[in-house]
Formats: structure tokens, sequence, C-alpha cells
């Protein structure tokens, strides 16, 4: 029998445990009958699902009057219920994925070894495989993009990240790519599109098989059956570009350079369809190391061929028919600039479009006041890097032969992005294919907007506290990206927490004290900086308090002596990278930051002891502010100790 309980002076009985248990099964039934008949309703329409299954099997079938009503109600009627990515994930259900990935098969035996025996090569002459769990994760999003639009399977293709500084990137028979530090660490998310790209095509098409066979003395090659072409709309969309002209997409290549240019176009091609810049090809293609001229074109002809490519997908004809994620950045644009009143009265009425222009315009609005400011202050940079490129992003979230949806908001980088896109997506306009060619049908704004790079919130700071895990073995932590790599005779692991104590206080001071930032460089390098400051004012000195004191009776020449030592060493083999120094850049970063509502975040970091004095640090980094993400880099901190603390003597930033 229950006891007794008294409450404000009276007893009640408390209900048996029986009951209780019985009332809250209860309620979990009503709740999961509610929830369920919500569900059922949110289910995809009989109509559209019918218009889904024609158009995969190949008829032809295009969208109807009915059937565009149909997604609009049902795209609206998710959203109001809360729930607005239940449409592109229920219909993406129902499509499926096509899987053509020529991986190898149970009877290419021979290949399959060479495969085998090549990966364990690979890995032992670059320093093994990488575990940064912060770009595993990029990568992932990249690769799940460019499989969806290929009509691929992502798990046909194994991603494999090298732990050397060179920047390259290469792949096997057996679906493997391999991407180094270097390459990752330094390149945007466009550029890592297109590397990719590049090597699932050679992947795809069997190139590689093909090579195989004729080093095993077999100068046959089946193109029918080992050069399989992707089928469907990027068939489609590489004829038409074909009859253009442009000869890379024929599908014809034999020899390794045809095979080279054919991979450039196939990269440009489902990277611009992801939505990707796809001019950041020409960057990618003057940074890669130059291969052998017997088997790979000079890159100075691989642009030339890139430059033909993207001179016939730039035409308006082409992009109305073939790129809808072309059609949907343009539809935003025209909605924005109507909305400026830039273009009046040339925006077409699209359902909840206006709502979505409205989000981004905003996002664009404060974006322009925040350059305006940062032009005021020293070397901080001119703001938006690409005076060419429209700043809306788009990232296609569905794309078939007759539906797609596309991701659209602002790209809201100030400085660099190689550690993800700064952006901010304000919602997702539908597109459907009529009359043969895209049409903007529905807007579909986000009630809460949406980071591009979704990857920065699901990795923690990993800078912040990386001294305090210093361990015997080299790695920080379980499941961390953060290494500490030191020599045995002039390093020790106090020697490396001390360098990660500096470059987290380095890091963390650079948007709350800029005073207390200014001290934790090296004397020598605020010298530097205040030379540069009086040059750049014409020799006036400007009393902006911003660098006064800490530098009078340094001794700027031991300092440098230290740090080119440094770096005669670090050149030998410990230490390789571009040497530019972005000390007054950093400098104007903090200046710039300090007292605003900002946050950085730092990930896969890596500390090298070289000797009792020198360091260096390495991590991919991000600033927002006010809640906007407004760069990525990856940063470069060479540290010396001076007077028993560690100090920054100078600062690369990627």
């Amino acid at each position: 029998m229950a006891r007794p309980s008294r409450k404000n002076g009276e007893y009640e009985r408390a209900l048996p445990p029986t009951l209780l248990a019985l009332g809250m099964a209860a309620v979990l039934i009503v709740v999961g009958a509610v929830g369920g008949a919500i569900w059922m309703q949110l289910r995809v329409p009989p109509q559209l699902c019918a218009v889904l299954a024609e158009a995969g099997g190949g008829s032809g079938t295009q969208f109807g009057e009915n059937d565009v009503a149909a997604l609009v109600r049902y795209v609206q009627k998710c959203s109001s219920a809360g729930f607005p990515d239940v449409p592109l994930t229920r219909i993406q259900k129902i499509i499926g994925e096509r899987s053509s990935v020529a991986a190898v098969e149970a009877n290419q035996e021979v290949e399959a070894e060479l495969a085998r025996e090549a990966h364990e090569a690979v890995l032992r002459q670059n320093g093994g495989e990488w575990g940064s769990k912060f770009h595993r994760l990029r990568i992932d999003r990249i690769v799940d993009g460019l499989s969806h639009v290929a009509g691929d399977d992502a798990l046909g293709y194994k991603i494999a990240m090298l732990d050397t500084p060179q920047i390259n990137a290469f792949s096997t028979a057996d679906g493997r790519i391999y991407l180094t530090r270097g390459l990752v660490t330094t390149s945007s998310d466009d550029e890592i599109a297109l590397v990719i790209a590049h090597e699932m095509h050679h992947i795809r098409s069997g190139h590689w098989i093909n090579w195989w066979a004729v080093s095993a003395g077999d100068g046959s090659f089946d193109a029918d059956t080992e050069n399989p072409q992707e089928g469907g709309a990027m068939a489609e969309a590489a004829l038409a570009l074909v009859k253009m002209g442009a000869k890379a997409f024929s599908g014809e290549a034999s020899t390794s350079y045809e095979q080279e240019y054919e991979a450039d176009a196939m990269a440009i091609l489902h990277a611009a369809e992801c939505g990707y810049c796809v001019r950041r090809i020409f960057r990618i293609l003057t940074r890669l190391p130059e291969m052998p001229v017997t088997s790979h074109p000079t890159s100075s002809d691989r642009i030339e061929g890139a430059s033909e490519v993207l001179e016939s997908m730039g035409d308006p004809s082409w992009i109305a028919v073939h790129n809808p994620a072309e059609v949907a950045r343009l539809a935003l644009e025209n909605a924005i600039a109507a909305l400026r009143g830039d273009r009046p009265g040339i925006c077409a009425q699209v359902v909840g479009l206006d709502e979505v222009a409205s989000i981004c315009a905003r996002t664009l609005k404060t974006l322009e006041g925040v350059e305006d400011e940062m032009r005021a202050y020293n070397w901080l940079g001119h703001g938006w890097p690409y005076a060419d490129d429209s700043r809306m992003v788009v990232r296609t979230a569905l794309f078939t032969p007759v539906l797609c949806a596309v991701d659209v908001g602002v790209e809201t980088t100030l400085g660099h992005s190689s550690a993800g896109t700064p952006g901010v997506l304000g919602g997702r306009l539908w597109l459907v294919r009529r009359d043969g060619v895209w049409v903007v049908v529905l807007g579909q704004a986000f009630s809460k907007a949406r980071p591009v790079s979704s990857h920065w919130s699901m990795v923690g700071d990993e800078l912040g506290n990386a001294w305090r895990w210093v361990g015997r073995g080299g790695w920080l932590a379980s499941g961390s990206s953060a290494q500490v790599v030191w020599d045995g005779n002039n390093g020790d692991a106090g020697a490396a927490r001390g360098v990660l104590e500096a470059a987290a206080r380095w890091r963390d001071t650079s948007i709350i004290d800029f005073g207390e930032h200014l001290s934790t460089y090296a004397k020598g390098r605020i010298e530097y900086v205040n030379n540069a400051n009086l040059e750049d004012e014409g020799g006036a000195s400007k009393d902006t308090g911003a660098f006064a004191g800490g530098s009078s009776g340094c001794d700027c020449k031991q300092s440098t002596a230290s740090v080119d030592g440094g770096h005669d060493r670090m050149n030998s083999g410990a230490w390789q990278g571009d040497q530019e120094d972005g000390s007054l850049e950093a400098i104007g970063w903090a200046q710039f930051l300090s007292g605003r509502k900002a946050q950085n975040w730092a990930w896969s970091v890596r500390c090298d002891v070289h000797s009792r004095t020198l360091a260096t640090v390495t991590f991919s980094s991000a600033i927002s502010l006010d809640e906007v993400p407004i760069t990525s880099n990856f940063t470069r901190l060479t540290m010396v100790l001076e007077d028993g603390e560690w100090k920054v003597a100078s600062v690369s930033l990627q």
C-alpha cells in the first residue's frame, strides 16, 4: 500500500507505481498517435511519386502545372508543421541512388592486388594517414554532394588523407582517392571539390585499370566495358557541350593526355552542378606539382583546356537547360536586385522567392557595413577577395532530371576560406524542368539561418586546452585531431606544452584584448610592425596607442637570426611551406575584432618543436563576427623562446 504524504498540513495519498506507469504509457500512446498522424500527413503526395518514378525511368517526363502546384503545397505544409527538410529527405528516398562507380570487381584479382600494394606504398612514402576529424567531415560532405550529382554511391570512394605538407592528390582503381594534408588545409571548398571530382572521374571511367593492364603487358583496352560514361542529366549536359565545341567531353579519351583533359572537364561540370565556383580551377592547377610529361600535360596546357570548357559552360542557353544551380543563383541575384531597386520589373513572381531574397539581402547589408569598417584598419585587406565573382553561394541538395533543390545564401568571406566556406544559407529554391529548361517554382525560407560549412559546429575547439593534454605518444587526446612532434634531442613535452599554451593565448587575445595580443609577439616582430606602420603613414607617427611600448631596446637582429636559423632547419625537411609573413594582417584582424562580439575556433592542431628555442604551430581556424562567419584559414605560427617565454616570431595565413 502506498504511504501517505503530507503537503500543506494535509495528507495526500500517492498513486501506486502501477497507476503512474499506466498513466505515462497512455500519454506516450497519445503523443505517438498524434505524431504518427502528422507524419503520415507529411508523406509525399502520390502525384509527385508518380512523376519522379517516371522521370527516373528515363521516359522524359516533365512537371506539369498540377504537379508544380502539388509540390508547392507539399513543401509549404511541411515547413508550416516545423519540418522544412522532410520534403528533401523523402524525395531523396524515393529517387534512391544509382551506383556507377567502376570499383574493382572480384575477378580483377591482379588489379586488386596492385591496388593493395600501391596503398601500402603510398602510406609509407607520405607519412602515413592523417587523422583529422574536422577535415574528414569537410571532405565527406563534398564527396556526398559530388556523388549525388554524378549518380554514384559515395561509399564506393575511399578517401585517405596523407600526413605530408606537399600539395597533391591522386587515385587508384579500387576507388581510393588520396589527398595530402598540405592540399586540404590550404585549399578552399571549391578547389577541393574540383580535385576530388577529377579523381572520381578517373576511377569511374576505369583510367587506372587501363594503365595497370598496359603495365602488366596487356595493351588492349575495351572502352565499352571499362570506361563507362555518366548517364542521364550529366550525359545530356556533356553531349551539349561537345556540340558546342568542347571535345574533352566526347568520352573518346584513350591516351593519358586525353584522359587528363577529360577528367578536368568532367570535374568542372560536376563541381558546377553542385554549385561550386569552378573558376577556382586556375588556382589549383597552378598549385599542384608538375607531373611527368610522359603521362600528364603541362599546367599551362590544362589551364588552356579548362578555359575552353568554362567558355562553353558560360553560354546562357546551356545554363538554362543543364545547370539548375546557376539558374538558382541568377534567380536569387535578380530577386535581391529587385528588392534594392537596382533592376525593377524584371523579377519573376515566384512563391517564397522574395522572402528568401529578403533574408539574403539583410545579410549582404550587414556584410557591406563590416567591409566599410574594415577599410579603416591597416593591413587588414580589402574585404571580398574575388572582385569578379558573385557573393551568392549555392549548394545543390537534390538533383534529378526533372526536379532539383538548391540551398542558397551569401558567402560572407572577408579574407580567406581554406577551412570551409564562410557563408550563411537563407533558404532553398525548388526548380523543375519544363519545356526543356530549368525554372524556379518555389522559394523555401529557412526559419533560422544555416551555415554553409556545417562541419564547424560538429567539432569542438582543439587549441584552447591542447597544451594540457600533451602525451608521450605524440597525440594530445583520444579522438583529437591535434598532434605534437618534437625532436627527442632538442625538445621535450614541457616545451610542447609551453608552445601550445602561448599559441592559444595568441589566438584568444586576438578577439578579447588587443594590447594583450601584442604582448604575445616577439620584440623583433613588434619593432617590424612599428616600422611598417610608420612607412604606411609616410613617415608620420600615428598616435593610436596600438603599438605603444614593448618595442624599445629590443634586439631585432637576435630575433631575426633565431627565426632564419629555424627556417634553414625547417626547409631541410622538418617544415615546408610559404614563408610569406602575415603578421601585419593578423595584427590588423586583432585590432579590428578587439571588443566586438567575435568568436574563433581552431582545429587539427599540429605542434612541431624543432629545438629548445624554435617551434611551429599550425591549425585550421575560423572567425565569426556577430554570429556571421567571416573568414577561415590555415594558420602557421613560428614560435621562438624569448626571455624564457614562447613568443610569436612570424605568422602565415593561408
